[in-house]
C-alpha cells in the first residue's frame, strides 16, 4: 500500500512539473525585443543575401507617449500572433535625440526617411513595404489590420 501511495505521489509530482514546463514554453511574450545590429544589416544588405525575414519596426523614443502605445497595442498583439512564425520579426528601435545616438539608428532613420514619431513599417529586405506615420489608441484595430495584410502579401 505504502508503495502504492509513494508510487502515485510521483506520478503525480512529475504530472505536475510536465504541465508547469508546458505552460512556460508556451507562456506569451510580454516585452518587444529591441533590433539588434545584426539583424539590420541582414535586412539591408547590398549583396543580395539578405534574409526573407519580415520585420514589423516600431521607431520611437523612450519619452514617446504614443510610442508606448503602438507597443502595447500593435506590436505586443503581433508579438503573440506571429511567435511561431520565424519569418516574422517584431522589433522596436529607440531614437535617442542626444549624442549617444548608435550608428544602427541613425541609418535606420535616414534609410527609411524617419521624420516623426512613432513611425511603423513593415520591411522586406532593403526597404519599407507599409508605413504609418504616428499612432492614436483609436487606430488599433486597422493598424494591425494593415500590418497583417502587408505580412501576408510577402509569403
Amino acid at each position: 500500500m505504502k508503495k502504492l501511495f509513494v508510487t502515485v505521489v510521483a506520478l503525480l509530482l512529475g504530472a505536475m512539473g510536465l504541465a508547469a514546463q508546458e505552460a512556460q514554453a508556451t507562456q506569451e511574450p510580454t516585452e518587444v525585443p529591441h533590433l539588434t545590429g545584426k539583424a539590420f544589416a541582414e535586412i539591408t544588405s547590398k549583396s543580395g543575401a539578405a534574409t526573407d525575414d519580415v520585420y514589423v519596426m516600431l521607431v520611437g523614443f523612450k519619452g514617446c507617449i504614443a510610442c508606448k502605445y503602438a507597443e502595447k497595442l500593435v506590436l505586443l498583439p503581433l508579438l503573440k500572433r506571429f511567435v511561431q512564425d520565424a519569418r516574422v520579426k517584431i522589433v522596436k528601435v529607440d531614437i535617442e535625440e542626444d549624442k549617444q545616438v548608435s550608428e544602427t539608428q541613425k541609418q535606420i532613420k535616414e534609410l527609411f526617411q524617419v521624420q516623426n514619431f512613432p513611425t511603423l513599417l513593415v520591411v522586406y529586405r532593403q526597404g519599407a513595404m507599409w508605413r504609418q506615420i504616428g499612432f492614436a489608441a483609436s487606430q488599433k484595430q486597422s493598424t494591425l489590420d494593415a500590418i497583417v495584410d502587408a505580412i501576408s502579401q510577402l509569403k
